[in-house]
């Protein structure tokens, strides 16, 4: 199970950061005047950065109990969700105006959402899953050869481990 620390810490440190990078080369693409826009724009940008952290930090609040350590993070992962928001975005952008300015936060929230459900959903386990696969690993003491503590059997058992 995560912690808030850890989402967080992914958050604010990994996704907010790539995405904001992402977006800022994806404005200086075409050949434009970065340096002339109004600071109205720069705002606007700030408040969909905002948004897409708030749904990928809302996803993994989500998905708290059910994403285990092994999903990292505070990886690369975050970092390429981030790139994945990014691409979003400028998809999002294309379609900039069949969006209502009025709904516009749903989209841009929806779209750290997805980047985020759509990268962690492979290391999502269900809590019954846990349970089999906790109950699936057998101690036997009795059963252990002389000179061995225990023989684990089960889910992490290797041929060489397994009683004979």
């Amino acid at each position: 199970m995560l912690r808030i620390r850890e989402i967080a810490t992914a958050t604010l440190f990994r996704f907010l950061p790539a995405v904001a990078v992402g977006t800022v080369a994806y404005i200086a693409l075409p050949p434009s005047h970065i340096a002339d826009l109004p600071i109205g724009y720069w705002l606007v940008v700030a408040k969909v950065l905002v948004e897409q952290s708030i749904g990928f930090g809302m996803t993994l609040l989500l998905y708290r109990r059910r994403l285990g350590p092994d999903a990292a993070v505070n990886g690369t992962r975050t970092v390429l969700v981030g790139a994945l928001g990014t691409a979003l975005l400028a998809l999002c952008g294309t379609f900039a105006g069949f969006i209502p300015y009025s709904a516009s936060w749903v989209v841009f929230t929806l779209t750290g959402a997805v980047a985020a459900a759509v990268m962690y959903w492979p290391w999502l386990s269900r809590p019954v899953e846990r349970q089999l696969a906790a109950r699936n690993v057998i101690e036997i003491d009795a059963l252990s050869a002389p000179g061995q503590s225990h023989v684990r059997v089960g889910a992490g058992a290797t041929p060489e481990t397994r009683p004979r």
